[in-house]
């Protein structure tokens, strides 16, 4: 039996690039105003072979109309609970709609650094650093064998910082190569195990869709910096999501929608528990939205030894009296500073 070291990552992982659920609503308003005026799309158009007619105008007015539907219709409460509300309501077509304008939006915010966010979260880099082997022939970084992550994040902070790290300019993500489930290519459940597999994205990933059995990655590039380029290409993510057919649909689904593609990634996650020694869970609140999950996630964790808890204080109690219930036997340790992401004394 292999003896793995397993991070569970929430959104908290992600916060020094994408607001957390209390400052999300500010920051997207604020964030309508920076795209109007900072990238002029007059006279520009969608590539050619995007099959999208209208204009990049139209298209940019309708996602930043659905951002201050989304504000509105979240409320206090997190985006997540009103796509549970949605789903729960069985309104698909505002659910597609909340996955276009969420999906475009991440993917645009991680290009954006100022004093309050940056397009990439530095702990990334420094974890990966200490996680990763590199493929000689081709120098991309991928975690070591020991290691598994668990992600309940939508953004591409790990791609960012893995593409960073490898200081090799890839210009689109290599999911397949760094080992992260949902991959492109042909959808092949019988091909996935927790030996070819690394990183588990539990809600799948902002800018996948799937199409008569093949997983496309709509990313034309990693999203360095805020450029036309990175408009237009989040733009067209936004259309394709919002417009997609019941043969092509987005792999950006939350997990208790419990499609096949979510209920494999969840399968190849139980995996990850069956043999995790040592678990981490870095910014991750354990939401009630997401409670049947965990907990058949977490309750395959029988040979676990030691927790180690990165979240903040408003959480912890909760998360403490999760473990205390499911693991009570489990040594728990706890930073609530979580100025890096902890990586063990191997």
């Amino acid at each position: 039996m292999k003896d793995y070291i397993l991070y569970y990552l929430g959104a908290g992982s992600s916060a020094n690039s994408i607001p957390v659920v209390g400052a999300l609503s500010n920051r997207m308003s604020a964030f309508k105003g920076y795209l109007i005026n900072s990238v002029n799309l007059d006279n520009q158009t969608f590539p050619k072979d995007s099959g999208i007619e209208r204009t990049l105008i139209e298209i940019r007015n309708e996602f930043l109309n659905n951002i201050d539907w989304l504000i509105e219709m979240s409320g206090r409460n997190s985006i997540d609970t009103f796509a549970r509300k949605l789903w729960d309501a069985n309104k698909l077509k505002e659910l597609r709609i909340l996955k276009a304008t969420l999906a475009c939006y991440i993917l645009l915010e991680q290009t954006i650094s100022d004093t309050q966010y940056k397009s990439l979260d530095h702990r990334y880099e420094h974890w990966l650093t200490k996680i990763t082997e590199r493929d000689r022939e081709e120098g991309i970084p991928f975690l070591k064998k020991n290691f598994k992550v668990i992600s309940w994040n939508y953004d591409i902070q790990i791609e960012k910082a893995l593409e960073s790290i490898s200081q090799i300019d890839l210009n689109v993500p290599v999911f397949k190569k760094w080992g992260i489930y949902p991959k492109t290519g042909r959808y092949d459940p019988n091909s996935l195990n927790s030996e070819n597999t690394s990183i588990i994205k539990l809600n799948g990933s902002a800018g996948l869709l799937i199409s008569t059995g093949e997983v496309y990655s709509l990313l034309t590039n990693t999203f360095k910096t805020f450029d036309k380029n990175s408009v237009i290409n989040g733009l067209s993510v936004y259309y394709q999501y919002s417009y997609n057919t019941r043969s092509t649909q987005p792999i950006f689904t939350f997990a208790w929608e419990k499609n096949a593609m979510a209920a494999n990634g969840v399968k190849i996650a139980k995996e990850f528990a069956k043999n995790a020694k040592e678990l981490f869970i870095i910014g991750y609140s354990f939401p009630d939205y997401n409670k049947d999950i965990d907990i058949e996630i977490i309750s395959e964790m029988d040979n676990l030894k030691k927790i180690t808890l990165q979240i903040k204080n408003d959480v912890l109690e909760h998360v403490q009296d999760i473990f205390k219930s499911l693991k009570p036997t489990v040594e728990i340790k706890i930073d609530t500073e979580i100025t890096q992401f902890k990586v063990p004394y191997l």
